[in-house]
């Protein structure tokens, strides 16, 4: 969070913008109450250590902090360190409620340029090769804009096969796409987690040169895991392969 602050910041915008910035980036995983507390706690005490908390955010957390914050979560899975996180969240409400330091002094820099992971058009369909046999289709649904690189998302369809199938089969596949497991839910679109930056994620996929149109996209319906799990999801719910 302190990362995503400060950047803002350097490349020239101003509190409300950069804390604006990052709620948007959160969009509706802010609706689960635990996102919400550790995002709005982590965004004031950010702030506020820079001399820039707006009263939206100080008055968002407080509110939260009032109503127990993220208390009930931590005595359900860490019993033992919900003293300590009670601890945590007094001194930040008595920080919150005292004044702010001045602005720290930011110095403006230039944006790096993007990462751009491949400039295919969206509906364009790669195959990946899964564990067992076969390859799954995977359709790019959409870009989204991680800050330092655009990376692609996709739809994983009901669909398994040797080769590159034929435009019309996976079109009939189209309207059904997997599911993939997250902390907050199912999610119907993965993008890519690859912990090398020096690797281009999709380098693995197989190119088939066709492209599909009008696939359905949920910005809120997605979640990045590695290839290597989004390949062994695939082939778990995709079934044996056909004789």
């Amino acid at each position: 969070m302190r990362d995503a602050f400060v950047t803002h910041l350097k490349h020239g915008k101003s509190a409300e913008e950069a804390i604006q910035a990052i709620l948007v980036g959160y969009g509706r995983s802010l609706e689960n109450h635990e996102v919400e507390c550790l995002v709005l706690f982590s965004l004031a005490d950010t702030a506020w250590k820079h001399g820039r908390l707006t009263a939206d955010v100080r008055d968002r957390a407080l509110a939260l902090i009032a109503q127990g914050g993220d208390m009930a979560v931590w005595e359900r899975d860490a019993p033992g360190d919900a003293p300590l996180r009670r601890q945590a969240l007094d001194r930040l409400r008595a920080r919150l409620l005292s004044p702010q330091p001045a602005p720290k002094r930011i110095m403006l820099s230039s944006p790096k340029p993007k990462r751009i992971i491949c400039t295919d058009p969206v509906g364009t369909v790669f195959l990946l090769d899964l564990p067992t046999q076969g390859k799954a289709a995977m359709v790019v649904v959409a870009y989204v804009d991680l800050g330092s690189s655009v990376e692609p998302i996709f739809s994983v369809l009901d669909w398994r096969g040797p080769d590159v199938p034929a435009r019309a089969e996976l079109g009939r596949c189209s309207a059904k796409s997997l599911v993939f497991s997250s902390g907050l839910g199912n999610r119907r679109h993965v993008g890519i987690l690859c912990f090398d930056k020096r690797k281009n994620p999709i380098k693995p996929l197989e190119r088939t040169g066709l492209v599909l149109p009008d696939l359905p996209y949920d910005n809120e319906g997605k979640v990045f895991v590695t290839l290597s799990r989004i390949a062994q999801e695939a082939d778990a719910q995709l079934g044996a392969p056909a004789l």
